[in-house]
């Protein structure tokens, strides 16, 4: 038998990693002393541990499209003619994604391995005591915001100073931990009381902060969330109104045909009009690099790593704000762009149980990478997958597998 100090250094083996990244990485960063990499080097480090297990090397089966993309860069290295740190940059934006992928998923294993019929309610008590600390941590954030921002050592811009405990200026990952933590409350079985304290604790944090896609997103999130639940109860499905439904979609697809087009028109205008003059201002318009792929052509190979933003240079290609798909696709092109989110589509489709999960984990996915960049924002990637799989395994083991629990 293992002895006790041998059970607590393994407990906090697998604590440590948590505890630094959504607790106290923030604040070392914060006082200025350790940077957001570093932070990230340290969290990599600490979630080494979870490769010792045959399991995690197994687990790698699902992260081939990332591991190809691996060897691509390498091999168009010399194509691209960039520096080596310019790939080796790439080797560890991916590699981010990979080990903090895997260890997502098997820490949610190893959680459901140990409290069996009791994840849920255990997961649910942990959310609750996250969700008040940022509730209170972004509450002093958002009501002394410019005070918060001249204390700290490093550099805190005033739309990003609302971020909880997490890493400086994650205030969309803050956002999707809790957009993650309300429907993992609504997907697997609780009671009514832990579904109002978590939605209400997550929606205070997440309308504290200044990210207007994830208030947008978690109000959706419970519309169809509650829309669901209702057909379900009422059993209304059963009397044709699904199909009434369906066909009001297409009527109305149909009678709004001609302004969609319309739409998707002047959209593709004003992408264009963006490009044109996306050097008029440090900052170029959001849509700028979609209109230089409709007035330039698809780009399969992209222009060489960096190109869009060099965090070495601290340089821009121009600056249309982060977004994964952005960075992806000038980078290494439509191939690039592929390989990512077939990785995270096939992740999806494969664990996610019935089609409202993976909607779900699809909404919060495109809306995160097209507004932030995921390859290194450790945070988001880790409890993407933990809450991914932990629903898989709950929800596998139980007879409510095809249901949302209201």
């Amino acid at each position: 038998m293992r002895s006790v100090a041998t059970i607590r250094i393994s407990t906090l083996r697998w604590l440590l990693p948590i505890i630094f990244l959504y607790v106290l990485a923030g604040s070392l960063q914060y006082i200025g002393i350790l940077s957001a990499t570093l932070c990230n080097f340290i969290v990599l480090f600490l979630f080494l541990h979870v490769f010792q297990f045959y399991s995690s090397w197994k687990a790698l089966r699902l992260e081939w499209p990332l591991l190809f993309f691996i060897i691509l860069i390498f091999l168009l290295h010399d194509y691209y003619g960039s520096p080596l740190s310019y790939t080796l940059t790439y080797f560890y934006y991916l590699m981010c994604t990979v080990i903090v992928a895997v260890s997502g998923r098997l820490y949610a294993e190893r959680f459901f391995k140990n409290y069996s019929n009791k994840t849920s309610e255990i997961f649910f008590k942990i959310s609750k005591w996250f969700l008040f600390l940022q509730v209170v941590m972004t509450i002093i954030q958002s009501t002394f915001t410019q005070s918060y921002i001249d204390f700290s050592r490093a550099s805190i811009g005033y739309e990003d100073a609302i971020f909880g405990t997490l890493f400086l200026q994650s205030d969309a990952a803050l956002a999707t931990v809790c957009e993650l933590m309300i429907l993992a409350v609504y997907i697997l079985p609780s009671n009514f009381r832990d579904k109002f304290i978590i939605t209400i604790m997550g929606i205070i944090v997440i309308f504290l902060g200044n990210s207007k896609a994830a208030q947008f997103v978690v109000l959706g999130l419970l519309a169809i969330i509650w829309l669901n639940f209702f057909f379900q109860k009422t059993r209304l499905y059963k009397y044709g109104f699904g199909f009434l439904i369906g066909i009001l979609v297409i009527f109305l697809g149909l009678v709004s045909y001609t302004s969609l087009s319309s739409y998707i028109f002047d959209f593709i205008q004003q992408a264009q009009y963006d490009y044109d003059r996306k050097d008029e201002w440090v900052t170029a318009p959001r849509f700028a690099p979609i209109g230089e792929i409709f007035q330039s052509g698809i780009s399969w190979l992209g222009q060489g790593p960096l190109t869009y933003y060099n965090p070495i240079d601290k340089t821009w290609l121009y600056n249309s704000g982060f977004s994964t798909i952005y960075v992806l696709y000038f980078d290494y092109g439509l191939l690039g762009f592929i390989l990512y989110f077939s990785y995270q589509s096939f992740l999806i489709m494969k664990i996610g149980l019935n089609f409202v999960i993976k909607l779900f984990m699809f909404i919060v996915l495109l809306t995160y990478t097209n507004f932030n960049f995921a390859l290194t924002d450790i945070s988001f990637i880790f409890i993407f997958n933990f809450v991914l799989f932990l629903i898989y395994k709950i929800k596998t083991s139980t007879n409510v597998k095809g249901k949302i629990v209201c």
